[in-house]
């Protein structure tokens, strides 16, 4: 008679640790799947392409310079806000367009990748990489700072 009880009390200690494992592998399945539904599958990786470009806001910054007792750099990147998702193979194409011979750079610290290039007047570079890393990058002219940096944002 013991035996059996042991038996029916093992058997129900069984079923009680059945039911919480299937019912957090279904719950977990259908948090997933909700998910999936709601946002939707991840987008396919592309090859994208921009093109960066050096911009001059139109001021005279001489007198800028004499009234706030600094030098004004007035260069900035269009865009200043490159976004791709996670898996594009990206290319920036940068253009020096400025009318007057002024040099800049391209310096880019991203995951396994680092940009650090002179571009002089008149020039053009390509930079080739994969997104592969999420998060938010800065590129930057380091000859004109702080007006000239831009971000990389790379989605998740």
């Amino acid at each position: 008679m013991t035996g059996t009880m042991t038996k029916n009390a093992w058997s129900t200690r069984n079923i009680v640790i059945v039911s919480v494992v299937l019912s957090v592998i279904g719950g977990a399945a259908t948090g997933f799947a909700t998910a999936y539904y709601v946002r939707g599958p991840l987008p396919a990786a592309s090859d994208r392409t921009f093109y960066l470009f050096t911009t001059t806001l139109d001021f005279n910054d001489t007198k800028a310079s004499e009234l706030f007792h600094t030098t004004i750099f007035h260069d900035y990147f269009a865009p200043d806000r490159i976004t791709v998702n996670k898996g594009d193979r990206v290319t920036i194409r940068y253009y020096n367009t400025e009318d007057a011979p002024e040099n800049h750079t391209f310096t880019m610290s991203y995951s396994s990748n680092i940009f650090n290039t002179l571009l002089q007047f008149q020039e053009v570079r390509e930079f080739n990489f994969t997104a592969d890393v999420a998060g938010v990058y800065a590129y930057r002219c380091t000859l004109h700072q702080p007006t000239m940096t831009g971000y990389l944002v790379v989605l998740g």
